[in-house]
């Protein structure tokens, strides 16, 4: 039983790094885009100023160009779309001249929206690509607290403390649903398993070595205190 409570563990693992590997890719092409609305927005920035001849010329029914301002009634730009060799991104700045919110589809047809707080960090990312989704949220110093995604084949939560942490994981395939609970250096302490044919719940100690484990399926149920080499000293039954 040992045994397959560590094989659980190390798949939970592999697991784990492919949805942080996938997180890394994420996070950079959020990046890529934000970066992008802020260069339109400074490229803009030297074109901006208002043109009262401009401004009395009668409005066009069909505008074509490869980048749009929005002013406000002083002149100053509040909004901007752009395209660029990346794509086209629709960004839109406070009275500040912030940038607060970002829309960007990428040549490959991925799709990002972003939010911004008032001191320019990225606070809300939403990802949508042709084999995942994902949902990811920021505290002011920019770390990773909270991502949500799903792909064809698994769905997760990742929780983050303020160091950037993982915390607290849970996930969903077609084989089982997983619940891990982990301490401040990322070592799994709590696990909760649930497959088709049984159900277990590991507790390990500050080494990651399961030491209480509560397994039950159709036939018999099971609980077993183990040592930290993982040998058994009391079960029951």
């Amino acid at each position: 039983m040992p045994d397959q409570i560590e094989r659980r563990l190390e798949a939970l693992e592999r697991a784990n790094h492919r949805l942080a590997r996938e997180n890394v890719w994420m996070k950079r092409f959020f990046t890529l885009v934000l970066t992008l609305g802020v260069s339109l927005l400074l490229m803009g920035r030297a074109t901006s100023q208002p043109d009262p001849q401009q401004q009395q010329a009668p409005p066009e029914e069909i505008v074509r160009a490869q980048r749009f301002e929005l002013v406000d009634e002083k002149g100053n730009m509040i909004g901007l779309l752009g395209v660029t060799d990346a794509g086209a991104t629709l960004s839109l700045m406070d009275n500040q001249g912030q940038t607060r919110g970002v829309f960007g589809v990428a040549k490959d047809n991925t799709t990002v929206f972003g939010l911004s707080d008032a001191n320019g960090k990225p606070r809300v990312q939403v990802n949508a690509a042709a084999n995942i989704a994902a949902l990811n949220l920021l505290d002011g110093k920019g770390t990773n607290r909270a991502l949500l995604q799903t792909r064809d084949d698994i769905s997760a939560l990742t929780l983050q403390d303020a160091n950037g942490k993982v915390r607290a994981l849970a996930s969903v395939d077609a084989q089982q649903t997983t619940v891990t609970v982990r301490d401040p250096g990322e070592n799994v302490r709590v696990l909760l398993g649930a497959k088709a044919t049984d159900s277990s719940i590991g507790v390990a100690d500050s080494s990651g070595n399961p030491r209480v484990l509560l397994i039950a399926n159709d036939q018999n149920q099971r609980a077993l205190l183990l040592n930290a080499q993982g040998q058994p000293v009391w079960k029951a039954p």
